[in-house]
């Protein structure tokens, strides 16, 4: 939910959810979710976003999940997104 202000987590709980939240999993595992939860709080990456998101006022603008899941990632080895998750 408002992925280009920040307001990104990572939840330790399986459940429902509001529909405004996107809910991802890891594929498989060779993803460390924490990893990716860095990537999406780093600001770099949130003003990539702004190019598709869509409505008039910014602090309002929408990402829809077919334009997200397009945005490509990095998918370093499992050992090094954990490395990266330690160090940081």
């Amino acid at each position: 939910m408002n992925l280009i202000f920040g307001s990104v987590g990572l939840s330790a709980y399986f459940g429902c959810s509001s529909t405004e939240y996107y809910v991802l999993l890891g594929c498989n595992k060779s993803v460390d979710t924490r990893f990716y939860g860095l990537i999406f709080k780093s600001k770099g990456f949130q003003r990539s976003l702004v190019d598709i998101g869509s409505g008039i006022l910014f602090h309002k603008m929408r990402i829809y999940y077919e334009d997200f899941k397009k945005v490509l990632l990095p998918v370093p080895p499992i050992e090094q997104q954990q490395q990266i998750v330690n160090f940081v």
